[in-house]
């Protein structure tokens, strides 16, 4: 019985120094070391209102769903718009969603935020559960300050 003993805590030591290497022996990512990423893309007119075009990008092969904040003012934090700023949408594995956000006539600068989390539809919900609790990455981007688009003279 005895002898049982040190057989167990070796095997355990040899499973832990296993796993140990394991991870650390992975080889190195490849591609961009940002996951998500936002860009500013430039200004449209949408039924005759001025809107800022933001483009969130997925440099994963995981499937995430966006969901725009509300603008936020870049001159004082605490006046923000109640409601979210645009639609939320899916981003496919390696693509980009595009959104437009209402640009301020004035001068003044402007923020928004994304809410970038992996879209789990279809599995089971414990399943998605233990997912979410102990695999999925959340990201939270915010956008470049933007305000309207300079006049043309």
């Amino acid at each position: 019985m005895k002898a049982k003993w040190p057989l167990t805590i070796g095997g355990l030591l040899v499973v832990l120094i296993a796993l140990v290497w394991l991870r650390f022996s992975r080889p190195a990512r490849t591609g961009s070391a940002i996951p998500v990423s936002i860009r500013f893309f430039g200004y449209t007119n949408q039924s005759g209102a001025s809107m800022a075009v933001f483009q969130v990008t997925n440099h994963t092969a995981t499937v995430f769903s966006c969901f725009v904040g509300p603008r936020v003012s870049e001159a004082n934090p605490l006046v923000h718009d109640l409601t979210a700023a645009a639609s939320p949408g899916l981003m496919p594995s390696h693509g980009s969603f595009t959104f437009a956000v209402a640009a301020s006539p004035d001068s003044n600068q402007w923020r928004v935020s994304v809410d970038v989390r992996p879209f789990r539809e279809g599995l089971p919900p414990k399943l998605a559960s233990l997912l979410r609790r102990f695999h999925d990455k959340e990201y939270r981007l915010t956008s470049p300050a933007f305000s309207g688009p300079v006049p043309r003279s």
